[in-house]
């Protein structure tokens, strides 16, 4: 009854009409499929890639994270790049990542080992044309700042997070907003256009740029030296930095992209021993999600990338797999919840919030997977995929809303 009940909802609803669907529900404590409609058919899932992102780095990832690797030679300090997205981030207290750059100020001359990135900057599939939007940072071996510069005017002032590319900012009174030259680190600003409110821009990362930054954030001088595989056999420490979790939280509430991207790459410098997204997700694909009903096309860590296709019974085989794994309430922590914060905060509200899920859209695409908790107290795992429509994604949800409320009060 609650498939036949659930279908015809959909099918009732105007809008639902016109695109591709595809609903999957599983109750975990019967292990029983409740609803499955088009469950097994590909869709491009959008940011519901970062579920396969989080499992990876819940599985392969340390409590705390580690910023950087080094040794020490002579009156030297080499050090290279893990990956790990937090130093010197806008979003963390300066004080969590200032005792990462402290251990590098003891008095010794610091080498900045360049250890490949085996990837270009940006995502196979990324829409080119959106490289100076925040949520499209260029991944890197050693991100600095989160890879952006946070600007805003203030009393006719530009503010410059980090500093060191003031002096890479001219005014445009004709221009946009805020911009940049593609390949390099040229930025114009229209003083008419930008405002107190903080913009955030991705900068060109290269081990130059990294260079800068750090020199300017120890007020020291540092020399790129190349990277030789045999550093990491010499390696006599790691500098940690923050704690895992909290990375977490912020990559699924928010759905950020950059946090995403180089959680996929720190995870395969700790099982791999390499910095590529690609290795990681082959080797991920062969050894964690070898349980999956159907193959997925795992291009990216962020779900940016228009290659990526997957299922809604994938999505529901990975977090009925986490839902068994951990805790509850450890396992709700990471999620949006529907009315109270992250990107469900404005959707799915009810006064006891009942959904816990991530979301994923991209033009003409929206999906929405993750636990539903019934009116009898019931946990359900769900995926609920739509491609392909031509309308705002709002209306879309005032569907989405309209099933899950259906479940929660007739299961």
């Amino acid at each position: 009854m609650i498939q036949k009940n659930t279908v015809k909802t959909i099918e009732k609803y105007p809008l639902f009409q016109q695109h591709h669907i595809g609903l999957y529900v599983y109750d975990p404590s019967t292990q029983k499929s409740i609803v499955s409609h088009n469950a097994d058919k590909y869709f491009t899932p959008a940011s519901n890639t970062k579920i396969l992102t989080f499992y990876t780095a819940l599985k392969s990832l340390p409590d705390t994270l580690t910023s950087l690797e080094y040794f020490s030679k002579g009156d030297s300090i080499i050090i290279w790049g893990t990956g790990e997205p937090t130093l010197l981030h806008s979003s963390w207290e300066y004080a969590q990542t200032q005792h990462v750059l402290d251990s590098l100020t003891e008095g010794k001359q610091i080498l900045l080992a360049k250890r490949p990135y085996e990837e270009d900057n940006l995502g196979a599939g990324w829409a080119w044309d959106d490289y100076t939007y925040y949520f499209s940072a260029e991944r890197s071996a050693l991100p600095i700042a989160g890879n952006v510069v946070n600007v805003s005017m203030n009393d006719d002032q530009l503010d410059v997070y980090p500093s060191s590319f003031n002096h890479q900012f001219s005014a445009d009174s004709q221009g946009a907003r805020l911009d940049r030259t593609w390949d390099k680190n040229t930025f114009a600003y229209n003083p008419e256009k930008l405002t107190q409110r903080k913009r955030e821009i991705p900068f060109h990362w290269s081990y130059e740029s990294a260079q800068e930054l750090l020199e300017n954030a120890l007020s020291d001088s540092i020399q790129l030296i190349e990277f030789d595989s045999a550093f990491r056999e010499f390696k006599q420490g790691e500098i940690l930095s923050v704690d895992r979790d909290s990375v977490l939280r912020k990559m699924m509430w928010e759905s950020d992209n950059f946090l995403a991207e180089q959680l996929l790459i720190h995870s395969a410098h700790e099982k791999l021993g390499v910095l590529s997204s690609e290795k990681m997700i082959q080797y991920v694909s062969d050894s964690l999600f070898n349980f999956l009903p159907s193959p997925v096309r795992w291009t990216d860590g962020s779900g940016l990338s228009r290659y990526n296709l997957n299922t809604p019974e994938n999505f529901v085989g990975i977090l009925s797999d986490l839902y068994k794994d951990f805790d509850q309430d450890y396992l709700f922590q990471f999620f949006p919840i529907g009315g109270v914060r992250g990107t469900l905060k404005n959707y799915y509200k009810s006064e006891k919030p009942f959904v816990y899920a991530k979301t994923g859209t991209l033009s003409n695409n929206h999906c929405l997977s993750g636990y539903l908790i019934t009116a009898k107290g019931k946990v359900l795992v769900f995926s609920f995929m739509h491609n392909n429509y031509l309308y705002s994604s709002t209306e879309i949800k005032g569907g989405i809303n309209e099933v899950l409320n259906y479940l929660r009060e007739n299961y």
